[in-house]
Formats: C-alpha cells, structure tokens, sequence
C-alpha cells in the first residue's frame, strides 16, 4: 500500500464533516416540502375561492360591456318598431278610411242603422201596389205572367175580368178590396239588404267566346265600380243552383267610387236576415242560412247541395286586406 495516497487525520475529519452538513441541509429541505394536509386543503380552497371571485369579476365586466354595447341597440330597435307600427296603423286607417268609419259609425250610432234599414224597407212596403176591385184603371201594361197570376186570385175569390170595348181588362167587382202584391221593379238589376241599409247595383259581366281570362280581374275590378258584380257562368237569382255575386269590403283611397265600401258591414249579417235581389225585373227574397270565413281560393265552399235556389256574397276580411274571404249564404224563399 502506498501510504502517500492515505489522507492525514484532520483532513478525514474535515470530510466526515462536510458530510455530516450535507446530509443535516438534505434532511432540512425534505422537511420543508412535506406540508400539513390541512393547510394544504386550505390553500386549494383559497385558490379556488380566488378562481371564482376572477372569474365572477370576468363575467360581470363582460355583462356589464354586454349591456353597454346592447342596450342602445335594444332600445333603437324597440323605437323603430314603435314608430313603424303607429306609421303602418295610420297610414292603414287612412287608406281604409270610408270602410272602417262606416264600421264605426254603425257601432256609435246604431239607431241610424235602424233608421236606414227602415227607411229601406218603408220603400219596399210602397213598391207593392194594392189593386181594388172597383179600380176602373187599365192594366194593359201588366205582363203576361202577372196577368195570370191575378186571374188566379181573382178566381180564388169568385171575381172576373170583364172584356169590353172601353176597357178590354178591368175589375169589376165593388166594394171589395184584395192585395195582389204587384211589386213596381226597378229596370236595373239590384240587391237590397234591410239590416245593414244598402240598396246596390247588381252587374252582369258577359264574356265573349274568345275572352282571355288573364284580363278578367281587370274587367271586374272596372265593374265593381258600378255596383257588386255576378260571377259569370254561376245560376243567375232565382234560378237553381248558387249565384255567385262579390263586392269590395274596402279599396284604395285613390280609386273614387261609390261602392268601394258597400260590404264593409256584411258581417254584421246573421242567421235569418233578408236579402233581397231584383233580376230582370222579378223579385226574389232570400234568407241567410250560413256564414263562414275561408281562404282565397277555397272553392270548394262553393260546392253547394243540388237543387237548391241560393245566393252567395263574398268580400274581403279583415278589412283592409286580402287575408281571409268571408262569404254569406242565403236561400230563395219561394212564394206559398
């Protein structure tokens, strides 16, 4: 063994020394690092609470740069909405003026109304001619129809007609009186509905054989200036089958006429009211039976039972648009 190579004694103290100094600092910083799991808890809850105060703190900046940025446009929308719907409302009264203030005027003042429909049919009650059997008036300008249906009355109460040279049809018979309800026609055709007081022209449209269809709304909104218009090819009044007759309810300010309104109070009609329709110079008394509200272009409404006498009047509804279509059915009343 070389003995050079051994370390003298002091300095193998000196080693074990700094040995010793290592191993107390090594145990000294394990120390450190093992920490109480109470304390631990405590500082995981810390930081949560931390994390959640953070991200409560991001979420009302965020709100609060949410409202900022959000509510004047919230609220200019809501103006805007506003202001557009008084503008619409305005602007769609003032074009459906005529309509709704005959709506409204029904509403506030229904004893004119009354008034109306019985000035209506106090004029009805005066086109009905009593005839005296001691009349010594001609009736030669009396139809042939009409003719025979007062020989029938007068047959019905023992009374004839006598054929002379002064007056070859004259009623003979005095001091007895009887009704034969000759009713004076107007010369044009018509429709007369007491409850809401409307006396209205009634329009035939003839088409030609080589008629394009295309140009027919043109043709009936021109008509429907003159009156309430009949579809063409539907039963005319009186006959079988159903008369199809329409008219405006309201209709652009622009466009004079007298009957842009005529049925603005239609549905005011219900179950049992009168209508009345001069056609050729006849009278036929109809009596509503139904009501209904349909879509544009649900014809089928219009498939009715066969072999009856009915009319039908339509216009649009609501008021004002072109959303609905509401149609009035009404029966012929024939004559006992």
């Amino acid at each position: 063994m070389n003995l050079q190579q051994i370390p003298p004694t002091d300095v193998i103290d000196i080693l074990a020394l700094l040995d010793k100094e290592e191993l107390i600092e090594d145990t000294h910083s394990v120390h450190f690092e093992i920490k109480d799991p109470l304390n631990q808890i405590e500082e995981l809850s810390s930081e949560v609470i931390i994390e959640n105060a953070q991200e409560k703190i991001v979420k009302e900046s965020l709100l609060t740069r949410f409202r900022r940025s959000s509510v004047p446009k919230i609220q200019f929308v809501f103006y805007y909405l506003s202001i557009s719907t008084i503008v619409f409302v305005m602007l769609f009264t003032t074009t459906n003026w005529n309509s709704y203030s005959t709506v409204l005027s029904a509403y506030l003042n229904p004893q004119a109304l009354m008034n109306s429909r019985d000035d209506i049919i106090s004029v009805l009650d005066k086109s009905q001619v009593m005839v005296y059997a001691d009349n010594t008036e001609v009736i030669e300008a009396i139809n042939e129809e009409e003719q025979t249906n007062i020989k029938k009355k007068l047959e019905e109460n023992n009374m004839t007609i006598r054929e002379d040279r002064f007056s070859p049809k004259q009623l003979i018979s005095r001091d007895v009186k009887i009704s034969i309800n000759l009713d004076i026609t107007p010369y044009d055709n018509r429709i007369i509905i007491p409850k809401i007081g409307k006396n209205i022209p009634l329009v035939d449209v003839r088409l030609g054989a080589g008629f394009d269809f295309d140009h027919m709304e043109n043709i009936f909104m021109q008509e429907l200036e003159k009156g309430i218009v009949r579809y063409p090819g539907t039963a005319k009044p009186g006959e079988v089958g159903n008369s199809f007759i329409f008219g405006h309810s309201s209709n652009y300010p622009w466009i004079k006429g007298e009957y842009n309104s005529v049925f603005a109070l239609l549905d005011e009609l219900t179950f049992g009211d009168e209508i009345i329709v001069y056609y050729n110079q006849k009278k036929f008394t109809y009596i509503i039976r139904e009501k209904k509200v349909v879509k544009p272009g649900n014809v089928k409404v219009l498939d009715r039972e066969e072999g009856k006498k009915e009319i039908s009047l339509m216009t649009c509804w609501p008021i004002g648009t072109t959303i609905n279509r509401l149609i009035v059915f009404a029966e012929l009343q024939e004559e006992k």
